[in-house]
């Protein structure tokens, strides 16, 4: 929780969980946090929240997918010794 968040908890201007988590999502650098934490229209706020959930499972599947192939191939390393 970053030093803002904890003096403004402490002085009691921010009541309630859900206005911290909205005002923690306004001020992410994570991109789309923003845009959704701002929107005010609840059922364009819950499209854009499933289009990031939609994104984020391919991401999981496309990086699923990589690992089992790249764990599919074991590595094997021959040394041959030579000896003039």
């Amino acid at each position: 929780i970053s030093t803002y968040f904890q003096v403004k908890l402490r002085k009691g201007r921010v009541k309630g969980f859900s206005l911290y988590c909205k005002q923690l999502c306004r001020q992410s650098l994570i991109t789309g946090f923003p845009v959704i934490a701002s929107t005010r229209n609840s059922f364009r706020k819950l499209i854009k929240v499933l289009v990031f959930l939609v994104c984020l499972c391919g991401f999981l599947y496309q990086t699923s997918e990589f690992l089992v192939l790249y764990r599919a191939y074991p590595t094997m390393v021959d040394i041959k010794i030579e000896r003039p």
